[in-house]
């Protein structure tokens, strides 16, 4: 499965090499509701990427279904499927997971209507709003199909569902973006938290208070003064049963915070910077750059809380596929130059993708 993996991620990223191209990245067209990765191709062309994306996400789902046994959570999900999907458990898991199972004559085809929908919903995703599909994509097949799609599916639906919704932040479209947020909702209840990103701006942010902010976080996050950590300090009943449920005692230690993190941030600052020369190929800049330092924020505030850090930092991390995408928009004569960032990221982040692959065949 290894081996499979690996061919089918090279031939996609081969094939797809075109996309990340200069001339179609900056031929897409700036307008809010007009935008499209794929608007400078010419017809024909626009044809053959969208069959592309068929026959990818067709590559994907057959790894997501024949996944290794020994794949962190596949037996905890097939335990779920033979217990009825939520009536025999004392855990409760959202509605649709039940809805899926009863749907499923077999585990395996569970794992196939989990993995449409995950895999469809990050594809559509890509194809439509990223700011170049080519490093979303390498990104996205590093690390986060193997999280999201082959590991964690019920995330990875809602994942999905919420990498589409980012656009009608932007466009303003508050009723098929909540509607995409409750459908998330019946997939992962983290999703929750999506509600309240509707209002964040949508234009401009404030460079020099949106760096200050990630700095005092990484000054908070290195000196282990997470939320938990103070949150012990409140005389207050409900919090501390809450952290205790969490952390199982009052004893809180934070992670360590590694170069990657610190890397983030600071390209986090560099695009808060440089976020009028994104925009001008990109209109979603602004959202995906708050979600992707929410995602930072998430693991420098919450690291002595591990549920809460792995929910929010994972859903925020999602957002990476188009984040790190947009990096080389900071300057269009530099921009195959600037790959060298999220390039760089995805190799350091693929060492852990490749330690659960890894533990899959031993």
């Amino acid at each position: 499965m290894v081996e499979a993996y690996y061919a089918i991620v090279l031939l996609i990223l081969a094939l797809t090499l075109p996309l990340g191209s200069r001339k179609l990245v900056y031929s897409a067209s700036p307008e809010v509701r007009g935008y499209s990765p794929l608007n400078g191709m010419s017809g024909s062309a626009h044809k053959a990427a969208i069959v592309g994306a068929v026959l990818i996400s067709i590559g994907l789902i057959v790894i997501c279904i024949f996944k290794p046994e020994t794949l962190p959570d596949r037996a905890m999900y097939e335990q779920y499927y033979d217990m009825g999907g939520g009536d025999k458990m004392n855990r409760e898991l959202e509605p649709t997971f039940t809805i899926l199972v009863r749907m499923a004559p077999s585990f395996m085809v569970l794992l196939g209507l989990y993995a449409v929908l995950s895999v469809s919903g990050h594809i559509v995703a890509i194809f439509s709003n990223s700011p170049n599909i080519w490093l979303s994509l390498l990104i996205y097949l590093s690390y986060t199909f193997i999280l999201h799609d082959m590991i964690q599916m019920r995330a990875g639906v809602a994942i999905g569902l919420l990498l589409i919704a980012v656009r009608f932040i932007r466009e303003r479209k508050w009723i098929v973006y909540f509607l995409f947020v409750a459908l998330a909702y019946t997939f992962h209840y983290s999703a929750l938290i999506f509600v309240f990103f509707y209002f964040i701006p949508t234009k401009h942010l404030n460079k020099w208070i949106w760096s200050a902010i990630l700095i005092l976080c990484t000054i908070a996050g290195l000196l282990n003064t997470q939320l938990g950590y103070v949150a012990k300090f409140l005389p207050v009943g409900v919090v501390q049963t809450y952290l205790e449920n969490y952390m199982g005692s009052k004893t809180y230690i934070a992670s360590e915070i590694g170069p990657a993190r610190l890397f983030k941030i600071f390209c986090a600052i560099i695009m808060l910077f440089n976020q009028k020369s994104i925009l001008r190929s990109y209109p979603y800049t602004i959202p995906v750059l708050i979600f992707y330092m929410c995602s930072q924020m998430s693991y420098l505030l919450l690291s002595d809380i591990p549920v809460l850090q792995g929910r929010f930092g994972e859903m925020f991390a999602a957002f990476d596929i188009f984040a790190l995408a947009m990096f080389p928009l900071i300057s269009k004569k530099h921009y195959y130059l600037w790959w060298i960032v999220p390039i760089a990221l995805v190799v350091y982040q693929h060492i852990e993708a490749n330690r659960l692959l890894t533990y899959v065949v031993n």
